[in-house]
């Protein structure tokens, strides 16, 4: 759907109008990056959850509405 590894504000404001256009419809979208996962999670209230990765790909911390971190994951290697 979206190429991009940030979405600009007009195209997730472009999402979010989804919703006018179907008023009875609790709607929740799903934006991912491809081959690492989703990149963002706006709920039918446009409640935005945000998710980042590693450079490899590992999702390293899901952060909420107001950019707080709500979850933090670290990796380790064992020898």
């Amino acid at each position: 759907m979206v190429d991009e590894t940030e979405l600009t504000s007009q195209q997730i404001e472009r999402l979010k109008n989804l919703r006018t256009q179907l008023p009875n419809a609790l709607v929740t979208l799903y934006i991912h990056e491809r081959l690492v996962g989703i990149k963002f999670l706006i709920d039918p209230n446009g409640y935005t959850i945000k998710y980042d990765y590693d450079e490899c790909n590992r999702l390293k911390r899901i952060k909420d509405n107001d950019n707080n971190i709500i979850e933090e994951y670290s990796y380790g290697y064992k020898n």
